[in-house]
């Protein structure tokens, strides 16, 4: 037997399933997530420019230009059998940081190959 419930009812229970955004003196209601549209908007472009600015500060670090320099004259041609111009981090760096400058996880690609492999590992729903 199947219960079903009054307009009342029903209304009661989706008020109930709602919770307020989790930022700091917003009273908005939410559900299924746990910031309201707006603050969830600036979380995610305040996490891009963060993300953007750790990655500008790690690719010229001179660490990273001494790894980068390194691998390419280990290795100054890509797969393909092109010059390689740019330096691959077999395992991401979002996946494996403290891979970062290891010449194990690096590998030299030319532009074409390098783009073609990073097209590969995102999600298709990205594409």
């Amino acid at each position: 037997m199947q219960s079903v419930l009054s307009v009342p009812e029903a209304a009661l229970v989706a008020q109930l399933s709602q919770h307020p955004c989790t930022t700091p003196g917003c009273r908005r209601l939410v559900r299924g997530s746990s910031k309201c549209p707006e603050h969830s908007r600036r979380y995610e472009s305040e996490r891009a420019r963060r993300d953007d600015q750790a990655r500008e500060y790690r690719y010229n670090s001179a660490e990273w230009k001494r790894a980068r320099s390194m691998a390419l004259a280990r290795n100054p041609h890509c797969a393909c059998g092109a010059k390689a111009t740019l330096v691959h981090h077999i395992h991401p760096v979002r996946v494996a940081p403290e891979l970062l400058f290891s010449d194990l996880n690096l590998e030299s690609t030319c532009a074409p190959c390098h783009q073609r492999k990073h097209a590969a590992m995102k999600p298709k729903r990205d594409r």
